[in-house]
């Protein structure tokens, strides 16, 4: 029996309207070495009926509803192909799209991901725009993906062996689990590439759900990133661009809020984004602008800024933005089971007689209750958590992280006396006086 070099993963859910197609689109393909497994993740319309006369061609798994990701990864862990393609149940592939990924690879042994551009439309199939991000991200390395984000599972092709390192798709980030997943494949080395063709129909539905689900996709970028840069052996270079990745993304979602009605919410996540930037409130207020506009742009809709400015929220917001001025010192706190001191060390910080300081708390992995424990304080300190990379990595994150032009370090068990940060600044202010 000879094994199939690719298997079209298929994951669906009450996709029974657009089915017959996306599967239509793959028995097209002029690439033949392929299997289709289709996952139907606990469909309650007429999936089943639709699928009858296909049965023979295609491997059928029927399961609970557990999700797209658990759907996904079902379908990698029965796969027989060395290459693993995803197509949505509402997307299509064009006739050439799996032998030009194919080529690819043979060409490039090296490689572990092939991403082809893809057709926008709506859900009548007419067609929006040709989406070809390698004109604007010609190389899809660490830093593309975690700026960009150019993710979309129905143009992507993966080795399966990448799939299978990272433990394929995580269901705690639901709806950017593609991101999570494709952002750990590169983040272990994998070298990806562009396909310079239209291989996928993207077909846009059902706006109002993607509007309903705006909140959790933000809230799950936003849980991404902390687990993303909570990940050790990170390279030092990505690791120093933590706060600006954060920054970027904090925007991002803060303009997807504002395209989906959720002014309000809008406005809290601008103002996050205060907390990892060192620019000046003139300049942070120009940068919000200019890259809702460019968001826009990208939309092929024009940004109304005087609307903009009327959201509910705006002019706090801009008090807010005008009040901010940067830390003189950060002050960082690694922690690591020292629950009992915690709470200590950071009062210690807030009863200073000095207070232009941030307090940076970073929970090394501990096993105990650090995260209840700093939850009465999370209005007035940046807190961050990662895996267990021991009090060096800790430190080192935390220097990356500082807005401040003086560090400070105060270990999790230890107190500052009350006058530490006004004295210490005393003598450093003496120190550059007489350096000069």
């Amino acid at each position: 029996m000879v094994l199939p070099n690719v298997s079209v993963v298929i994951p669906a859910y009450n996709a029974a309207h657009f089915l017959g197609q996306a599967l239509e689109s793959i028995f097209a393909q002029t690439y033949t070495e392929y299997e289709i497994i289709l996952v139907d993740d606990g469909s309650t319309d007429n999936t089943k009926t639709i699928l009858e006369p296909y049965l023979s061609r295609i491997n059928y798994i029927y399961q609970p509803n557990k999700g797209v990701a658990a759907a996904r990864n079902k379908g990698i862990e029965i796969a027989q192909g060395r290459l693993i393609a995803f197509l949505d149940a509402d997307d299509l592939f064009l006739p050439q799209k799996l032998q030009q990924q194919v080529a690819l690879f043979k060409l490039h042994p090296d490689v572990g991901m092939v991403v082809s551009g893809w057709q926008l439309t709506n859900e009548q199939a007419e067609i929006i725009e040709n989406v070809e991000l390698w004109h604007s991200l010609p190389c899809l390395d660490l830093r593309t993906w975690l700026y960009w984000k150019p993710v979309l599972p129905s143009a992507t092709m993966i080795r399966r062996q990448w799939l299978e390192k990272v433990g394929g798709f995580s269901p705690e980030t639901i709806p950017v689990e593609d991101v999570e997943c494709f952002l750990q494949i590169i983040a272990q080395g994998c070298k990806a590439i562009w396909c310079k063709n239209i291989g996928t129909v993207y077909r846009q539905v059902n706006s109002n759900s993607l509007c309903r689900n705006t909140i959790k996709r933000v809230e799950s970028l936003e849980l991404l990133h902390q687990r993303f840069f909570g990940r050790a052996n990170l390279p030092v270079e990505i690791r120093k661009e933590e706060n600006q990745v954060i920054y970027c993304n904090i925007e991002w979602s803060a303009w997807h809020l504002y395209q989906n009605g959720y002014k309000s919410q809008m406005c809290d996540y601008l103002r996050k984004s205060l907390n990892c930037t060192t620019q000046s409130a003139a300049e942070i207020s120009l940068n919000w602008i200019e890259s809702f506009t460019s968001y826009c742009d990208g939309e092929k809709s024009q940004l109304d800024t005087y609307q903009l400015t009327l959201s509910i929220g705006w002019e706090q917001l801009t008090i807010s933005t005008l009040a901010i001025r940067q830390p003189r010192v950060s002050v960082i706190i690694p922690a690591y089971n020292s629950a009992k001191y915690l709470a200590d060390a950071i009062a210690s910080v807030l009863n200073q007689t000095y207070t232009d300081y941030e307090i940076i708390v970073i929970n090394d992995g501990s096993t105990d209750n650090t995260r209840e424990v700093v939850e009465p304080y999370l209005n007035r300190i940046r807190y961050f958590e990662q895996e267990n990379q021991g009090v060096s990595a800790t430190r080192n994150r935390g220097i990356y992280l500082a807005r401040g032009e003086l560090i400070a370090f105060l270990d999790a068990d230890d107190c500052f006396m009350t006058h530490k940060l006004e004295v210490s600044l005393v003598y450093v202010s003496l120190n550059h006086h007489h350096s000069l």
